[in-house]
């Protein structure tokens, strides 16, 4: 496997040494991780029994971390924005409720003051 690895080293025109070590770790870190492959699929493909194996090539690449924290800052503000929207309209709902309410006492005052008046002469 290396010699083949070497040949193609040669052929291209790479200086470092191609190892199926450089390959498989490579493939782990720059084909699959920082293309959004979760660890657990890795591990599949690589053959590991145990994520924390696979965890030895997953080394946290700033381009990735990048792009995670855009994407939790996305949901979070997504989340906000529901929270907020609900939390408008039980305000709205509320206003309207205490609206519909003061509308109501302020007809059953005035009745009652008109009764009262009227009974007066």
């Amino acid at each position: 496997m290396n010699s083949y690895l070497k040949e193609i080293g040669d052929i291209c025109d790479i200086r470092k040494s191609l190892t199926f070590h450089l390959a498989r770790h490579t493939f782990a870190t720059t084909i699959t991780l920082a293309n959004g492959v979760p660890i657990e699929s890795v591990s599949k493909m690589l053959g590991h029994k145990k994520i924390a194996t696979t965890q030895v090539y997953a080394k946290v690449i700033g381009k990735k971390l990048s792009e995670d924290m855009d994407v939790l800052k996305e949901n979070l503000f997504k989340v906000a924005a529901l929270y907020r929207s609900q939390l408008y309209t039980v305000i709205y709902s509320s206003l309207l409720h205490f609206r519909l309410v003061g509308a109501l006492y302020l007809r059953i005052y005035n009745r009652v003051q008109q009764q009262q008046r009227d009974s007066i002469y």
